[in-house]
């Protein structure tokens, strides 16, 4: 049997690499898009957003894609420009992956992607919100839905969708842990304001075995919430 080609937005990121890593494990053959090209040990295709333009030798052969790329929702302070930049990374990304799958004969048979318990609004208080829950109205989850509206798109063209919804991922290397802990090795962490808000977690190994899942599971299809099945409080986290 032929080796599967992966192709993954954002693979280079702390999801991307985990993602990446366990599927080279498993003997798939696995492409990164990136804004430079490169020819490292995993093929990186060039795209550029802006000009909605991609390499299309990336996605030849392609059975599955994974989108993960966006830009970082903590990594900078919220001014205007930022807040359209975290939106625009995610939606207009999402558009020129459908307008190239559009154009292609052979389709992927799976398209995973990205989302965020963001949909839900930043803090639900005690409820317990499943994948039926309707959105929130704060700025992340408005940024959700016009991104998950951009993935339905991709279903439309035949292919099976698959959307992530994930929590806060932690692991040693990245993401938000580190920065949860530093504080708190410096001696002055404490819970953000009550404490009282429910976050949901879930460890990186787990995020990039659930995207695997997702892209081998003819089954999955639709929105899944990417967390563990404990979420705790904010004080309990920092705890």
């Amino acid at each position: 049997m032929a080796t599967k080609k992966i192709l993954i937005s954002g693979g280079t990121g702390l999801i991307g690499n985990a993602l990446s890593q366990l599927l080279l494990g498993d003997k798939y053959e696995v492409h990164h898009l990136s804004r430079s090209k490169s020819d490292g040990p995993i093929p990186t295709h060039q795209w550029n957003i802006a000009q909605q333009s991609i390499d299309t030798e990336a996605m030849d052969s392609t059975e599955a894609i994974v989108h993960l790329a966006g830009a970082g929702v903590a990594d900078q302070r919220w001014t205007a420009a930022r807040k359209e930049a975290i939106l625009k990374s995610r939606t207009e990304s999402t558009r020129l992956l459908h307008d190239q799958i559009k154009e292609m004969d052979h389709k992927p048979s799976v398209f995973v992607a990205a989302s965020a318990v963001g949909y839900y609004g930043f803090d639900t208080g005690d409820q317990l919100v499943d994948e039926e829950t309707k959105p929130g109205n704060d700025f992340l989850a408005e940024v959700v839905r016009a991104w998950e509206a951009e993935t339905d798109k991709i279903a439309d063209l035949g292919v099976r969708v698959v959307k992530l919804r994930i929590g806060i991922v932690l692991a040693a290397e990245g993401g938000a842990l580190p920065k949860i802990a530093q504080p708190i090795k410096l001696f002055v962490g404490a819970p953000l304001g009550s404490g009282k808000q429910y976050m949901s977690w879930i460890h990186v190994t787990d995020v990039a075995r659930m995207f695997k899942m997702a892209i081998e599971n003819d089954q999955m299809q639709g929105v899944f919430n990417c967390v563990g099945p404990d979420p705790v409080t904010n004080a309990m986290l920092t705890k």
